[in-house]
């Protein structure tokens, strides 16, 4: 657990009105802008997952569509050993994750973890405990509409396709805002559409600039 800014606290409140609010809620770690929900889901935090094509910081399974349709979600983690379930319920010997989706297009994906409990990482922001169920209604992340399971056994399969890209010596927080520093000097230099990679070589840090 980690502290959080009442005004952070305040603003995740009016982004997911109901999530704040449920009974398991708490945050659980800082933002980390070098993974996404859709990675914690599937059970790594080295790489943002997600269809974009020619992005060095993004991995999307090379046997799915590229794009964000919510089967596209659903096949990207069978690509990863998951197969659909019904139940949102935990479920000894395997992992589940729950996607969700608005308009017509994937949005999220959570990690369940305990008999009632979520968890899940907000975008480039906190990772936070929450009850399972529809603690995103009425946010961008809409509602469920599909559950994943894979035996705890497979739990290797993502991080065999998966890259690695953080050493496992780099402190995670002060690299993660190391990225911020340099993305945000990038994106005020070159425009809002601006997009940086941070990686390290040889222990120097490098940044590549692509425009999205």
């Amino acid at each position: 657990m980690v502290a959080i800014d009442p005004n952070d606290l305040d603003a995740l409140d009016r982004a997911f009105p109901a999530l704040c609010g449920c009974k398991h809620f708490d945050v659980l770690d800082y933002p980390d802008l070098l993974y996404n929900c859709i990675a914690y889901a599937m059970g790594t935090d080295q790489m943002w997952v997600a269809p974009y094509r020619d992005a060095p910081w993004v991995w999307w399974p090379d046997t799915c569509p590229f794009n964000d349709s919510p089967d596209s979600l659903i096949q990207a983690f069978k690509a990863l050993g998951f197969e659909e379930c019904t139940s949102v319920d935990n479920e000894d010997g395997y992992d589940k994750a729950i996607l969700y989706q608005d308009g017509g297009f994937w949005k999220h994906a959570s990690r369940v973890t305990g008999t009632e409990e979520c968890e899940s990482k907000l975008g480039e922001s906190w990772k936070v405990q929450h009850d399972r169920g529809e603690v995103f209604e009425g946010s961008i992340y809409g509602t469920i509409y599909a559950v994943m399971k894979r035996p705890i056994a497979d739990a290797h399969i993502t991080m065999d396709n998966v890259p690695q890209r953080v050493p496992a010596t780099v402190d995670r927080v002060k690299w993660s805002r190391i990225v911020e520093a340099v993305r945000d000097f990038n994106r005020n230099k070159y425009g809002k559409n601006t997009a940086i990679y941070c990686g390290l070589d040889n222990s120097k840090i490098y940044a590549v600039q692509i425009n999205v």
